[in-house]
């Protein structure tokens, strides 16, 4: 049994030898293929490679992949398709009899009519005031524009909610919240604390941004009435 192993052990490499002949026979560019065969692999690669980068980048990343885009209210604003930047949605031009209820709204304000105000919100002082026909116009409150108050002092470009804040007018400002989207009054807010007015911060900006938070954080309309009267 020794003897066969160890015959059997030096013939094999012979064998072998020979079976590798008669391959290079059968195939004389087998050699080649051998040496290329590295190259083919490495092409394959380089083309899984040169797909992987040319991939879509990951919409979460992606800013400009619409598809990815969170809807966002018209009333907050838009979102721009060249970045995530949140910009104001554009508001239409007020109409001439917009615009003149508009004067007459913020003039309503300054001088602390919050009655006459709110009727105007709600279209019942349409008719009687020349305005057209009686409708609800809350829209009103989104738009900015000047007037006197009655020290004398001039507003440019300020709305009704903006001036019953700097004015302190709890009350106004508490009606106006009635009308006023939220993501509206948390906007105006925002501009009133950082461009402020010709005439200074006359408002306790920490207070009035605690009580905006609590209006916006209660669903209840009762409960933040509840709220206000206290601190009141």
């Amino acid at each position: 049994m020794e003897k066969r192993a160890r015959l059997k052990a030096e013939v094999e490499p012979e064998r072998e030898i020979k079976r590798q002949r008669a391959e290079l026979k059968k195939n004389p560019t087998g050699p080649k293929n051998e040496t290329s065969s590295p190259k083919s692999v490495i092409l394959r690669l380089d083309r899984g490679i040169d797909t992987e980068f040319t991939r879509p980048v990951d919409p979460v990343i992606k800013s400009q992949d619409d598809s990815f885009s969170e809807p966002v209210s018209p009333s907050s604003g838009i979102l721009s398709s060249s970045s995530q930047t949140l910009i104001p949605a554009p508001k239409p031009l007020l109409k001439p009899a917009d615009a003149k209820a508009l004067k007459q709204l913020l003039q309503y304000v300054v001088e602390g009519e919050q009655d006459k105000a709110e009727e105007m919100l709600k279209g019942k002082l349409g008719g009687l005031l020349g305005f057209g026909a009686v409708k609800a116009n809350p829209d009103l409150l989104l738009y900015h524009g000047t007037v006197t108050d009655l020290s004398g002092r001039e507003f440019k470009q300020i709305t009704a909610f903006q001036y019953a804040l700097w004015a302190m007018d709890y009350h106004m400002w508490t009606m106006i919240q009635k009308y006023l989207p939220k993501e509206a009054q948390a906007e105006q807010l925002q501009a009133l604390e950082s461009k402020g007015t010709a005439h200074g911060h006359h408002f306790s900006l920490k207070e009035l941004t605690d009580a905006l938070q609590v209006y916006m954080d209660m669903d209840l309309r009762g409960y933040v009435d509840d709220v206000y009267d206290q601190r009141a």
